[in-house]
């Protein structure tokens, strides 16, 4: 549902000409998957700020399945 109303205003902010988006923690999270499937303009900028972009390292020992999208194309400082 949250992914939804960030989407929702994605959209809008695109509308208005080239804009720059920043996340902090989870709403990184959000904004990367929101942006994922964005069909308008996508930001000139997307800063993530403490945001999860692996999952724990105990998560991946113990085999537990985490929700972080990693369809989120390109970051940099990533491998291409």
């Amino acid at each position: 549902m949250k992914v939804l109303l960030v989407h929702g205003r994605l959209e809008r902010l695109g509308t208005a000409g080239p804009y720059a988006v920043i996340g902090h923690s989870l709403g990184g999270v959000l904004l990367r998957s929101a942006l994922s499937d964005l069909a308008g303009p996508q930001p000139v900028h997307f800063i993530m700020l403490g945001t999860p972009n692996q999952p724990p390292r105990l998560a991946r020992v113990l085999g537990v399945p985490v929700g972080v999208p990693t369809d989120h194309g390109p970051v940099r400082g990533e491998p291409e």
